[in-house]
């Protein structure tokens, strides 16, 4: 049985970096629902013009549509990975009783865990307005931090900076977050399977400490 590792946390709290961590330590599965459907976006995908113009809004995705997506992926990588990283799903309570169902049916619903990566709002929208991201291999940078020609330092690719990390769309993204996102802190605390961290610290110190708990999980198999 594989193991399933939800990231839950703010926009700007750093979970698409750790998924990609994760998943290059530990050899794991990343489904990352935000990157997936923003390359159906941009591609002459069936579900394009649906999506499209709701990610341009800061909205979210309908339900259905995403469990399509997700559905799809987690099935793709069934057999070939010990585990999967769950990086922007579920992303509401709805999204979370449909992962339910569909651990239930193989029988894997205990190998589920949930890391909250709890950050300030502020600290969030300050570093998502810094964010460039490369849009070829998805590698995060900071204004800060990126390479003097602009560039991936992995691929090369020109940086961009993400149409969803401007300030206006942030605070809509936040305001989705609040509203739909944060119950499910408690969802999984009632069932004793979120573990919470401070991400309000380095990318390694945060790593660290996400590395130790999925070595156990994946040690002890559940």
């Amino acid at each position: 049985m594989r193991l399933y590792l939800v990231l839950l946390g703010p926009p700007g709290a750093g979970k698409g970096t750790q998924a990609h961590r994760l998943c290059e330590a530990f050899g794991l599965f990343r489904v990352a629902t935000g990157d997936l459907l923003r390359r159906i976006a941009r591609e002459t995908h069936p579900l394009a013009a649906r999506v499209r113009p709701v990610l341009e809004a800061g909205r979210l995705v309908d339900d259905a549509t995403v469990l399509e997506v997700v559905s799809h992926y987690l099935d793709q990588a069934a057999g070939t990975h010990e585990g999967v990283v769950l990086d922007g799903y579920p992303r509401n309570l709805v999204q979370a009783e449909q992962l339910e169902d569909y651990l239930a049916r193989r029988g894997e619903t205990e190998r589920l865990w949930c890391v909250l990566l709890d950050l300030p709002e502020a600290v969030a929208v300050r570093r998502l307005t810094g964010r460039r991201i490369c849009p070829r291999c998805e590698r995060v940078y900071n204004v800060d931090r990126i390479p003097p020609d602009g560039r991936c330092e992995a691929c090369g690719t020109p940086l961009i900076q993400r149409t969803d990390d401007t300030e206006a769309v942030i605070q809509k993204r936040f305001q989705v977050y609040w509203e739909q996102t944060a119950p499910l802190v408690q969802y999984y605390e009632t069932r004793d399977r979120l573990v919470r961290l401070d991400a309000d610290r380095s990318e390694d110190k945060i790593f660290e400490c996400l590395a130790g708990y999925v070595r156990q999980w994946l040690t002890r198999g559940g």
